[in-house]
């Protein structure tokens, strides 16, 4: 599985448009198989700051995403819209079996 996350740096007076091009890269991204997850964040300090985080099945998966024409004429249109470069990470995740233990919470007054 492959996990991105991105920051990007909107120009104030210009969020409303970001925020519909966001939408529709979801839209596009979500019609996948292969896509996990693809969501936007608000930061709350810094609003002008919108945070990306996408879970794909593969690199491969990513790779087809990110080199179709749909998400390549909206990104086209994204520079007009930031104030600074888009800052990505980019994680390989293999699965993990993961066991759990109950625990007793205590609840201090």
């Amino acid at each position: 599985m492959v996990v991105i996350q991105s920051l990007y740096p909107i120009i104030s007076e210009k969020k409303e448009d970001a925020l519909e091009i966001m939408a529709h890269m979801t839209n596009a991204a979500l019609r996948s198989e292969e896509c996990i997850s693809f969501e936007f964040f608000n930061s709350l300090d810094q609003p002008e700051k919108i945070l990306l985080v996408q879970e794909w099945t593969s690199s491969d998966a990513l790779r087809k995403h990110n080199t179709s024409s749909q998400l390549m004429n909206l990104l086209a249109e994204l520079p007009y819209l930031l104030s600074n470069d888009i800052k990505t990470t980019i994680f390989t995740v293999e699965p993990a079996e993961t066991k759990f233990r109950e625990t007793k919470s205590q609840v201090l007054h």
